[in-house]
């Protein structure tokens, strides 16, 4: 038997052409997770049965293209601002935080970074930190790795850290 014939909810977001798409998919009978909405870039969900509490859980994959990110940080203000309690959300964000999650290359947009810490601070989040793989994505070039950056990131708001207080993150691939 696979771990797949263990999963028996899931949520698909299509991709647009060739871009992006999402798929979740978990097992209830650890957790009640309902879907509240979603967007071409994000799930919005809500967690029960973790402790007292209902925690508000995003997963992400932000496109890699200005316009796209612009749209992404805007859809989570408002929905920050329009939801409270603990909240976590976790994905490809196609952004670094600085110049320590990129190996290969010292060339390093640091507007982008402060444009990425700038977009999920609004909201009300802070990097969770990771264990596990340093970098989540690289690019070879003749069999050579070239570059790695970690992309992947778990952000938190203070009402999950509170509620959370030994939670940890480990990036597995």
């Amino acid at each position: 038997m696979t771990s797949f014939a263990l999963i028996n909810k899931h949520f698909v977001v299509d991709p647009l052409g060739f871009a992006g798409g999402l798929a979740l998919f978990w097992r209830t009978s650890n957790f009640d997770f309902s879907i509240i909405r979603h967007t071409s870039q994000a799930i919005h969900g809500i967690v029960r049965g973790l402790g007292t509490t209902t925690t508000r859980v995003s997963f992400a994959y932000v496109r890699p293209n200005v316009l796209a990110k612009e749209m992404f940080w805007s859809d989570c203000r408002n929905y920050a601002n329009n939801n409270g309690g603990p909240w976590i959300m976790m994905g490809d964000f196609n952004d670094i935080i600085d110049d320590t999650e990129q190996w290969g290359s010292s060339a390093v947009n640091l507007s982008r970074c402060a444009t990425f810490v700038d977009g999920f601070n609004v909201c009300g989040l802070l990097d969770m930190g990771t264990m596990g793989v340093r970098y989540s994505w690289f690019r070879q070039e003749g069999g050579r790795m070239v570059l790695r950056k970690k992309l992947d990131h778990v952000l938190w708001n203070f009402d999950a850290q509170t509620t959370f207080p030994e939670a940890k993150a480990a990036i597995l691939c």
